[in-house]
């Protein structure tokens, strides 16, 4: 796909530099322009996600998955796996990949890529689902368990 459109880029988001291996491999692929890792600082990030054409979380396991939040609210449509808590924060919203195919991920991409109303869809699906989130009312629950927990604890 990066091939055949050199225009596209791959940014990797997190996990440190590529190691020597990584970049082996990239390079083999004559892809090393077009596959990028960048660490971000926290007031970048809408940028990034506003100028995505698509976020792609292949992760088996997140414990809440705040950056499918901030890429919903972002206007970005997004592919992830239907593991962890994944379905419940995208919904309708998300589109599930089979985390075991690369063909799968491969083929989700395109369509995003090339149905600009498929991709207008799910932008708007998106937009929907995040109204469900509301941060003050995250914070007034995480404040009552931890209150909770201390007066447990007084006991």
């Amino acid at each position: 796909m990066l091939k055949a459109n050199p225009k596209l880029n791959l940014l990797a988001a997190g996990g440190g530099e590529f190691d020597d291996d990584e970049m082996k491999w990239i390079k083999s692929l004559c892809l090393e322009k077009q596959i990028v890792q960048k660490s971000f600082k926290e007031n970048e990030l809408g940028y990034f996600y506003q100028n995505a054409e698509v976020f792609v979380f292949p992760s088996l396991y997140e414990g809440f998955g705040i950056p499918v939040l901030e890429a919903m609210a972002s206007g970005c449509p997004i592919i992830l796996t239907k593991h962890g808590s994944f379905p419940e924060i995208a919904g309708e919203a998300g589109i599930y990949l089979n985390s075991n195919s690369e063909e799968n991920l491969r083929h989700k991409i395109q369509m995003l890529l090339e149905d600009k109303e498929l991709r207008a869809e799910f932008v708007k699906k998106g937009f929907e689902q995040v109204k469900k989130y509301n941060w003050k009312d995250a914070a007034e629950k995480c404040l009552k368990v931890y209150q909770e927990a201390i007066s447990l604890k007084s006991r």
